[in-house]
Parts: C-alpha cells; structure tokens; sequence
C-alpha cells in the first residue's frame, strides 16, 4: 500500500511517494515561476515489484533563478508632444526568484524613466531604456526611442516616410521625396531636385487646439537647408499664405529666394514676423524650390512669436483725430497758428502689448516723439516737427454758412448754384492756415456773378474765386436721377443712369464731391425725362437745349445729344472740341435749341459723349425749356 503525502516548501508544491518492502518508486517534478506568479506542474510516476525487500524516497528542489526578460513596447519614433508612455518589463523565472526589474535610461537629458517605467520625454534626440532584473544583473532588456517635437506644418521635420506634404512642379524634371542621406534632425529630411524653373510643396494649417494657432496670433515660419553647394543651386524661398473667403489668397509674409551662402552645412532661414489677420480661415505654409539643381530641406516649423507691431490705432493732436497719420509715415511736418500754443501729442498702440513713449513738443524745441517698442524688441520713433504758419491757403470757403463740398487748398475755382429767384448776394467766409494771413473778399456787383478771394501774408499771395450762379426760370431742376452726380451709393447713386465706359469719380468734381467721368472713343452716360410739365419737368410742344460742365485731360470732341423719344428722335446734336487752352479746366457748353416737342413723344433724353483722346468728366448737366 503507497502512502502519499504533499506538502509545500519555498513555494513549490512537491508529491512523497513511499512504497512498502515489496514496491519501488521514481517521481519527478519542475516549476516555472514568470513575473513574480507561480505555476506549478508536477509529474510523478510509480512502479511497484514485488521483489523489493526495502522501501526508498527521492526529492529535489530548484533553484530559483531569472531565464529572461523582455520589454513590450511597439514605438521607435515618438512626438515629444504626445507626452508620456509606460514601459512593461517580463521577467521569467523559476524557483520563486524575484521578478522586480530596475529602469534604467541612456540620457537623462533628453528623456527619464521612473521605477514604474514611466517615459517623460524632455527634447528631441534618441535614448534607449534598459529593464534590469534585481535578482540578477545579468538578465537585462533594452528599448530605442527616437523622440523629435511635432512640428508645424504636420512632420515638418520629416522624421516619418511619408509627410502629408502637397507637392507642385513645373521644371523640366523634378524629384522631390524623403531621405535618408542627410538630415537635420530626425530620420529623414526631403530632397528636391529641379531641372528647369521650380517646385513646390505646401501644406495648410487648421487653426484652433490642434494647432495652437488663432486669428490675430503673431507666427514666422523657419526652415533649416543643405545645399552641397554655395551660392549656386537651388534658392530656397519660404512662404506664408493667408486664405479667406472662397479660395482668397495672399502672401502676409516671405523671404526673397537667394542662394545658401555655405556648401554642406544646415543654414536656416526664417520669414518676417507677422499677425494673421483677422478675415484669415487658415493659412497655407510654402517651400519653394527654384533654379536648378538638388537641396535638402528639413525642419520646417511654424512658431508662435512675440508682437513686432510698432503701429499706432490712433494718433491725436488736442484729443483730435490727427487725419494724416499713417502707418509707414514717421515723419510729419505740421502747421500751428502759435508756437506758444502748441497741441498736445496724444497716441495709442495699436497692438496692447507694445509700449509707447511720448515726448511733448516745446517752444523751444518746435518737435515731439512718440516711441513705440514692440513686444519683441522692435522700436519704432514717430517725429512730429511744428512750425509756425506762414502760407496764403485757405482750409475752408462757405457760402451763407455751407462749406463747399469739393474745396482743396489747391483749387483756386469755386461754383455754386442758388435757388431760382435768389437776388441778394450771399454771404461768403472763409478758414485760414494762418491767423497772421488777411482774406479780402470782393463780392460781385449783381447774380449771376463772381466773388473773388484774395488771401496774403507775408509776401505770399492767393487768389480764390467763387461763380455764384442762379437756376434760370427756363432750367428744369430735375432732382430724379441726379444730373450733378452729388449722391452717394446709400442714396442712390447714379439711380437712372445708363452707361457706358463710364462711372462715377471723385477724381474730379464741378460741384459736390463727384462728377460723371466717362473714358475716350465713345465712353457714355444717358439719362430720361418724362413730359411731365410743371416747374421742373419738360411739356409737350416745349423747345428744349442743353448745358453742362466739361473738364477734359486731352483735346478733342465733347458731345450732348437730346433725343425725343417714340417720336422725333434728336432733336439735339452739340459737338464741343475740347482745346489745348481748355485741357485741365472747367468749361461751361451749352447745346442750341430744339425744335417744339411733338404731342405724340413718350419721353426727353439726355446723352453725353466722350471723343477726345482722354478721359473727360461731366457735371452738373441742365435741360433747359426755351
């Protein structure tokens, strides 16, 4: 009879087999221990003879020990933005060794590792991470990591095979991919070759998280090249591209494409810093390859940057509004009545972190500074030199209190038109440079007729003139459409008017702040009246004629034409030939008269025409009823 007994030593279960005088036994048994768990298989077998006089028993133990470990860990190249990873080290062994391991990593500079085998990745480079067991030094496991920052655009340091690059060439042969053979940083860098004019690649940026970028952010767009070659080759060209809208493009900053001034050597270039702006939806990166040749490209990255903003929102003299103030003028020259009463320089920056300093200006000094620094360092001085007024020009002539429209300091001629009927002389100012200059005003003896203004100081002289003109019984103020071009879009601008080459312009004016400016061979404007009679509308079986104001740049034909339509047709055909005398100034034509209206016409109109060898600008046109 056997008698088995089980007992459990060190952690391994082990069988007794004992036999009685008449029997043999054998038993064996082995244990596996792996990651600090116990799995334990035994084998026993028994023979028994009845031969056997004596009884025996036989038993082992194993030794513990480490057979292996190992790392799982499936990344050889990781983005230092994604952050932090785990490591998980295996350990085999047997006999109940321990299965605790001790990490271990190759450059603490560029990534650690904790005692859980947590990677933190600290910059770009390669470290490797070693597992080593506890129990036995000699048992170890190791993982490469290539760490690189993410760059913008997406793989902009081309560590992987395969960047998502768009790519556009029109040389005669090109090959632009990524590779090995040299590199900046990573893996790979991308190779371009050209034989012919130039290539391309691009990519767009999203803007929001993902990206980190926004409307109204400060970016510049940096790139590192190697070129086997200096100053000849390909020229690099880096492009930032704002879109907007439906496909709108512009460039908002770039470099100009130039030659690598060193052979074998990464060179970087980078934009200007720029804002994008705020009608911007996203914006495109570009790397421009042109000439012939074969260079490597890697590195390229979107940053954000600190403002370079020097400009200004506002710049005002006395809490005014200073008009003249623009962005690339840093230099102004400006009028006082006094140097004792000079205004007060007032400015705000237009982006906030920019910081601006003011200097007032003095008696003695006659000059103020606003400077403005950037956040970046950029500093920009604005002067502003104050000198005493010593000028005939006027800034301002009203007649019976309105400011003519269309005044300009160096526009000598002035016309008005009153109402019908208007016999006293109205009342006319003016508004000086300088309160040292006299404005002498001589008015005309009857209507129509011309005041002249006549401003001194010093021994400078200026002489305006102002026609003061009435609307005749016989001139028919049609208000509908405009016939002196004076609306603006909001009210109607141009409302009736058929055209051709032709448009409204403030390039010129005769009254108001606009005039009809129609272009050579032809360029037209028309317009029609019904017959509604009254005060301001033609009748039937009225004679009708023409006036207007001319102001040509060239010599040749004015036209006005009146055509009774459904009826008569022209009735008026006036040819003006505009002179050398005449190119530049502002003339008055009149047509001659029709002949009566016929009962049966359905409406007037009114065309003027353009021949001469320039453009030529019309305002203020009349109909008159004779």
């Amino acid at each position: 009879m056997n008698n088995i007994k089980m007992i459990s030593i060190l952690g391994a279960v082990f069988l007794l087999s004992a036999c009685g005088l008449n029997g043999t036994s054998s038993s064996s048994s082995s244990a596996s221990i792996t990651g600090g768990s116990s799995s334990v298989s035994s084998e026993t077998s028994v023979s028994s003879s009845s031969s056997v006089s004596s009884s025996s028993s036989s038993s082992s133990l194993v030794t513990p020990a480490v057979t292996a470990v190992s790392i799982t860990n499936n990344e050889t190249l990781r983005s230092i933005q994604s952050g932090s990873l785990t490591l998980v080290a295996t350990v085999t062994v047997v006999g109940g060794a321990s299965t605790t391991v001790v990490w271990t990593t190759s450059d603490e500079t560029i990534a650690t590792i904790s005692s859980t085998g947590e990677v933190l990745p600290i910059k770009e480079g390669i470290a490797t991470f070693t597992a080593t067991s506890e129990f036995d030094a000699t048992k170890t496991a190791t993982s490469t990591i290539q760490f690189y920052e993410a760059r913008t655009p997406i793989n902009g340091g081309f560590e992987l095979a395969q960047p998502a690059w768009g790519v556009y060439s029109n040389s005669l042969a090109s090959d632009s991919a990524s590779d090995p053979e040299v590199s900046k940083s990573g893996l790979y860098s991308y190779k371009v070759t050209n034989d012919g004019n130039y290539t391309v690649i691009w990519h767009g940026v999203n803007y929001g998280i993902e990206n980190d970028f926004a409307v109204g952010d400060f970016i510049t767009l940096s790139a590192y090249f190697y070129s086997p070659f200096a100053d000849a080759g390909i020229k690099p060209r880096l492009i930032i591209e704002s879109l907007s809208g439906v496909d709108q493009k512009a460039i908002i900053s770039s470099t100009e494409p130039a030659f690598l001034g060193v052979a074998n050597t990464w060179v970087k270039i980078e934009t200007p810093t720029i804002r994008i702006p705020a009608d911007s939806t996203m914006f495109n990166v570009k790397v421009e390859f042109h000439e012939v040749g074969m260079i490597y490209v890697d590195n390229v990255e979107v940053q954000h940057a600190e403002s370079n903003d020097t400009t200004l929102s506002s710049l005002m003299l006395d809490t005014v509004e200073y008009a003249t103030y623009q962005d690339t003028i840093d230099d102004y020259q400006i009028l006082v009545t006094s140097a004792s009463a000079l205004p007060v320089i007032g400015a705000v920056a237009t982006d906030a972190t920019s910081s601006v300093v003011i200097t007032q200006a003095t008696s003695e000094t006659m000059s103020g500074s606003i400077v403005i620094t950037a956040a970046d360092g950029t500093a920009r001085t604005i002067t502003l030199v104050f000198f005493e007024a010593n000028t005939a020009d006027l800034t301002a002539i009203s007649v019976d209190g309105a400011a003519l429209t269309n005044f300009n300091a160096n526009r000598l001629d002035y016309y008005q038109l009153l109402n019908r009927g208007t016999t006293v002389i109205p009342a006319i100012t003016v508004e000086k440079v300088s309160s040292a200059a006299t404005a002498d005003i001589v008015y005309p003896v009857s209507l129509p007729g011309t005041a002249v203004i006549t401003v001194s100081q010093a021994d400078m002289t200026k002489i305006y003139s102002v026609y003061l003109d009435v609307i005749a019984e016989n001139r028919l103020m049609i208000y509908y459409p405009d016939t002196n071009f004076d609306r603006t879009p909001a009210t109607g601008l141009l409302q009736g008017w058929g055209t051709f080459q032709a448009g409204v312009s403030t390039e010129q004016s005769h009254s108001g702040l606009q005039s009809l400016k129609a272009e050579t061979d032809g360029g037209s404007g028309w317009v029609g009246f019904d017959f509604a009679g009254g005060v301001d509308y033609p009748a039937h079986g009225d004679s009708l004629k023409t006036g207007m104001w001319v102001y040509a740049t060239a010599v040749g034909d004015v036209v006005m034409e009146i055509y009774n339509k459904e009826a008569q047709g022209q009735i008026v055909n006036f040819v003006h030939t505009i002179t050398l005398e005449e190119v530049g100034h502002w003339v008055y034509i009149e047509s001659a008269t029709s002949v009566a209206v016929a009962l049966d016409s359905g409406y007037a109109q009114i065309v003027v025409k353009n021949y001469s060898q320039g453009a030529a600008y019309f305002d203020d046109i009349a109909l008159f009823r004779m």
